[in-house]
C-alpha cells in the first residue's frame, strides 16, 4: 500500500473520480442500468464455491458487473462535496473482501479474459489510491484494510495477464502496452514491498505469503519482460 502519497495527489484524485463518474470507459460488457438490474451478484460473490462454477451462470457478466458497483460504490465517495474519510474507512473492509470475492471467481471461471483483468487493475489501483489519500487525511488512524490482499490480487491479475501470452504463444501490437503497464507497475511494486517490509507489525503468516507472491511475481516478470 502507498502511503506517502502528497497532498496534492488528493485533489486530482478527487477531480478525476468525479469526471468518470457513470462513463465507465473501463468496462466492456455492461453500462450501469444493466449492473444494477442484474439481481443476486453480490450473493454469487460471496456463496461462490468450486462446484458451483460449471453452472449456467455468465460468471464473466457476474465479475464484471461486480467490479462496476464496486467502482459506483467508490466513485459515490469521491464524487460528494467534502470527501467523507470516515464513512469510507467504514466501507474499506466490505469493498477488500468483494475484491477477494470476485477475484476467486475470475481465477476459478474466467481464464482468457485480458478486459476483465485490465478492469480489475483499475478498480483496485483506484480503490488503493483512495486508502492512500485517506490515510493523508486520516493521520491519526490507520485505515481497516490489509496491504498484503490488495498487492497479492494486483499480483495476480499481472501473472495472469502473463500467462495469457505465453499459452497464446504471440505477443501483438498490445504487447507495447502491457510492456509499459508492467514496468510502471514494477516501480509502484518494489515501493510497495519496501513499505510493507518496514511494517513491524505484520504477523510471520502474512509475511511468509507476501514473500511468496514475490517471489512468484519476481520470476514472471523477468520471464514476460524477455519476451517483450
Amino acid at each position: 500500500m502507498n502511503t506517502f502519497l502528497s497532498i496534492a495527489t488528493i485533489p486530482l484524485l478527487l477531480v478525476a473520480g468525479a469526471l468518470g463518474q457513470g462513463l465507465y470507459r473501463h468496462f466492456s460488457l455492461l453500462n450501469k442500468g444493466t449492473a444494477v438490474s442484474l439481481n443476486g451478484v453480490i450473493e454469487k460473490t460471496i456463496d461462490f464455491t468450486w462446484e458451483v462454477r460449471t453452472d449456467s451462470t455468465n460468471w464473466t457478466q457476474v465479475v464484471e458487473t461486480g467490479l462496476i458497483l464496486e467502482y459506483e460504490r467508490m466513485q459515490s465517495f469521491i464524487s460528494e462535496k467534502r470527501f467523507d474519510a470516515d464513512r469510507f474507512d467504514a466501507a474499506v473492509q466490505d469493498i477488500t473482501r468483494a475484491f477477494t470475492g470476485l477475484m476467486r471467481i475470475a481465477r476459478v471461471s474466467i481464464l482468457s479474459n485480458d478486459q476483465v483483468y485490465l478492469q480489475f487493475g483499475y478498480c483496485i489501483r483506484v480503490f488503493d489510491e483512495m486508502v492512500g489519500a485517506t490515510q493523508i487525511l486520516m493521520a491519526e488512524k490507520s485505515l481497516r484494510t490489509a496491504s498484503d490482499i490488495l498487492i497479492a490480487n494486483i499480483i495476480d491479475l499481472y501473472i495472469r495477464m502473463f500467462s495469457m501470452y505465453t499459452i497464446q504463444g504471440t505477443l501483438d501490437r498490445r504487447s507495447v502496452q502491457i510492456y509499459e503497464t508492467i514496468r510502471n507497475f514494477y516501480v509502484e511494486f518494489s515501493t510497495w514491498s519496501e513499505h510493507f517490509w518496514a511494517l513491524s507489525d505484520i504477523p510471520p503468516i502474512e509475511r511468509l505469503l507476501f514473500l511468496q507472491y514475490t517471489t512468484k511475481f519476481e520470476i514472471k516478470i523477468k520471464d514476460a519482460m524477455s519476451q517483450l
